[in-house]
């Protein structure tokens, strides 16, 4: 954001078409099974349990998965990149992991 912009530009875009996007991206999010509509909140969940969070991070691009195992995996260890991201979803602390 550059000092002076509208702070509110990304609502701005979307609320007025919230239907074009919903149209757009609408199946993809059905047909994703990590997706769950929780229809009482009228919103979205992505799977947080973590089966769920193993899928994610094996569906996060190579180099990702690779940066993560860097800072999960202390040396000495030498895990495979697959058994820190099972051992990270896992993790209560997740999400504060792959955020950095």
């Amino acid at each position: 954001m550059v000092v002076g912009e509208n702070k509110a530009k990304v609502m701005d875009i979307v609320k007025p078409n919230i239907a074009h996007f919903r149209e757009l991206y609408g199946h993809i999010l059905q047909d994703n099974p990590q997706v769950v509509y929780k229809v009482q909140q009228g919103r979205l969940e992505i799977d947080k349990s973590p089966e769920g969070q193993f899928t994610q991070l094996l569906a996060l691009p190579k180099t990702l998965q690779q940066e993560i195992h860097h800072i999960m995996d202390p040396p000495g260890k030498n895990r495979d990149v697959e058994e820190t991201l099972f051992q990270l979803a896992h993790d209560p602390d997740c999400g504060d992991v792959v955020h950095l």
